[in-house]
């Protein structure tokens, strides 16, 4: 889970998803619904396993996507700003 904050944080502030629309709107979607899925969580009192789950899909989304994005800037050597 640490790895994939560091992914995005590096992602973000080094600028590769910063500028882009579409990862930021599917930063802002998994993050909400993760946040209020690991909400309806403890509030159910659910078992502590579910609450992995959702961190590990709403958080290796959005980092497999701004490695894909990184990736694809170094590649092609095109800088979005």
């Amino acid at each position: 889970m640490l790895s994939c904050f560091a992914i995005e944080a590096v992602a973000f502030f080094g600028g590769f998803s910063l500028f882009s629309a579409l990862l930021t709107l599917l930063h802002l979607t998994c993050h909400t619904i993760g946040g209020i899925l690991i909400a309806l969580v403890v509030l159910t009192k659910a078992h502590y396993q579910w609450a992995w789950y959702i961190f590990a899909f709403f958080s290796a989304v959005p980092a497999a996507a701004d490695l894909c994005a990184v990736i694809s800037m170094c590649i092609h050597q095109d800088k979005r700003w």
